[in-house]
């Protein structure tokens, strides 16, 4: 495994730091630095980096360039921009070219924590050239702009529910996207939510943010003409609606508000992995194919020719954006939780439940299903482990309900 990391920074002080407490963090690495993109660029020639953290300063000198070359040279590095706090705003501006920032003064543990979280994620792929389609993903956000700002005031300890709904005021596209949602059929509010600071305050920072990258990637992608039969809309209305009959599940179960916000944000998520699958069309079609040939999921297909299935590519993009780790593992192993080895009633749960009864609803089998054994795609031996097969008698009928109140689901 590739172990070295790579700093870009023209302040002497700065690396000087950073090498004096790179072996206490990082013993088993190896590091490098530059003082400049141009040195940068030509350690870049020379091999590849797991990492690499470029000062902002940099980057916006050069208009981001380093930045570019690493995405489409060395597209499963990961890239990391770090920024003095005042430099916020300009940040924003190049945020489809990295994938995380820090602020200076670096501090390496927090790096060491990205770094580790995303080579965990990494490991639910299986081969090399879906990591590099995954790192080097372009078409979709690396993160709007707008998800940047909200990330830090999740992370900050004086972060308000205040600042974030003024940061959604500031963009007119997500401050309307927003004020639909909420005020949509598909939160069922009892009053008109006029405002996006109480549009945040009802759907909670959680939600917000998988709906900020729902709308970035669902409502902005474009499918590539050999594709002509995928549909990014009717994708988005099956997540959105996995993800209200998974919050309605956990509501069900009495689980606690937190459970239920993952559940939501989980389900609206679940399936952006096909987006990143999508962009080799050829593979896709190949995949498509072979699951109608062979009559198995597209899943199992997707499998076959890539490797690794979307929920896979999706956790790790997800892991990658800094998504929480409930969210991503709920993604990751949407279709077969039992390979998690979890005990308890979860996101997870609730998200492979609704999926497959989301599924069964649409392929016409929900209506004759008198229990879980009836419909496909559940993993019994899971439910059984966590002593909730039995709910499904419960769980079937909500999912009709759920299903015949959203019948007309239309975010994007």
């Amino acid at each position: 495994m590739n172990k070295q990391i790579l700093f870009v920074d023209d302040e002497a002080a700065s690396l000087e730091r950073v090498k004096q407490e790179l072996n206490g963090v990082f013993p088993d690495w190896e590091g490098e630095y530059a003082p400049s993109a141009e040195a940068a660029l030509a350690l870049l020639g020379e091999r590849s980096f797991a990492v690499v953290v470029v000062d902002f300063e940099i980057a916006r000198r050069e208009n981001s360039k380093l930045l570019h070359v690493l995405m489409k040279r060395h597209p499963e590095t990961i890239r990391v921009i770090a920024a003095a706090s005042a430099a916020r705003a300009q940040v924003m501006r190049i945020t489809k070219a990295a994938h995380r920032f820090l602020a200076k003064p670096i501090q390496l543990d927090v790096l060491k924590c990205i770094i580790e979280r995303n080579l965990k994620y990494r490991e639910l792929l299986r081969n090399k050239t879906l990591i590099r389609l995954t790192t080097g993903v372009g078409k979709l956000p690396s993160f709007p702009p707008l998800y940047y700002q909200i990330l830090r005031e999740l992370q900050s300890p004086e972060g308000s529910l205040r600042k974030v709904g003024q940061m959604v005021a500031e963009d007119v596209a997500l401050t309307a996207k927003v004020l639909q949602v909420v005020n949509s059929a598909y939160f069922g509010l009892s009053r008109k939510i006029m405002t996006p600071q109480q549009a945040v305050a009802l759907l909670g920072l959680d939600v917000l943010r998988a709906l900020v990258v729902y709308t970035y990637a669902f409502a902005n992608f474009k499918v590539h003409p050999k594709l002509e039969d995928f549909s990014v809309k009717r994708l988005s209305q099956h997540s959105l609606l996995v993800g209200k009959l998974a919050q309605a599940l956990a509501h069900e179960e009495q689980a606690d508000k937190s459970l239920e916000e993952e559940s939501l944000s989980a389900g609206i998520l679940h399936d952006i992995g096909k987006l990143v699958l999508i962009q080799s069309p050829d593979q896709y079609l190949e995949a498509l194919n072979y699951s109608q040939a062979r009559g198995c999921s597209d899943f199992l297909a997707e499998y076959e020719v890539f490797g690794a299935s979307h929920a896979e590519v999706g956790a790790y993009l997800l892991g990658l954006w800094g998504i929480p780790e409930p969210v991503v593992l709920a993604v990751a192993f949407h279709h077969h939780p039992s390979k998690l080895m979890e005990d308890g009633f979860g996101a997870l749960t609730t998200i492979h439940a609704a999926n497959a009864l989301v599924n069964a609803d649409s392929a016409g089998n929900a209506d004759s299903a008198g229990n879980a054994g009836d419909i496909p795609g559940l993993d019994l031996f899971y439910l059984t482990q966590i002593g909730k097969r039995n709910q499904m008698a419960k769980w079937l009928p909500l999912a009709r309900k759920v299903m015949e109140d959203s019948a007309d689901l239309r975010l994007i």
